[in-house]
């Protein structure tokens, strides 16, 4: 009897002690871990409410002018479209979240390694009281085809930003090319 009390208790002291290693010691570098990952810094801060114009433009030429008026969006540019109030949410809130993956150098030498001297995208905002407005440049897609490079127009620093504000672009050009989405209703 005498040894299996013994064995009992430390069979129950062996359990005790992996369940403090593995989720208390482990979980806790864990978290440390996690703590010491630097946190992605934003390309722009601003607040969605606040922004009154928006002007996206193709390297092509292709141009889609938004305004702002009494908290609702239209198209002014290359066509005049009444839209909704929260017609650009996704766009405004991929363009709040972008951030600065890698920053790739302070002074370029040549933006043109990295398509930046002819920008394959430009996205220029302004928000209630902006002077000048606020401008993102778009040029070649990374190696990896996740990111692109990308400045903004009050530094000549270049960096790199997730791919998915491309889409997010693109899928306001596809939408104004086949009169889809929230500016058009159906049949218009």
């Amino acid at each position: 009897m005498g040894y299996k009390k013994t064995f009992l208790f430390l069979l129950i002291l062996l359990v005790l002690g992996g369940y403090y290693y593995f989720f208390e010691l482990k979980s806790k570098e864990a978290k440390e871990k996690v703590e010491k990952i630097p946190e992605l810094k934003k390309v722009f801060t601003f607040s969605q409410e606040k922004v009154i114009d928006i002007r996206i433009s193709r390297g092509s030429g292709e141009e889609i002018h938004y305004q702002k008026t009494n908290h609702d969006w239209q198209i002014v540019k290359p066509l005049e479209v009444q839209g909704d109030a929260s017609a650009l949410d996704d766009f405004l809130e991929a363009l709040k979240n972008l951030s600065e993956i890698e920053s790739i150098t302070e002074q370029p030498s040549s933006l043109k390694e990295f398509g930046l001297d002819k920008p394959s995208l430009t996205l220029e905002f302004k928000t209630e009281g902006d002077i000048p407005p606020k401008t993102l440049f778009l040029g070649n897609d990374h190696p990896t085809h996740t990111m692109i490079y990308a400045r903004t127009s009050d530094s000549p620093r270049v960096f790199v930003v997730g791919s998915l504000i491309r889409w997010e672009v693109d899928k306001e050009f596809d939408n104004l090319k086949n009169k889809r989405g929230p500016f058009f209703k159906t049949g218009q």
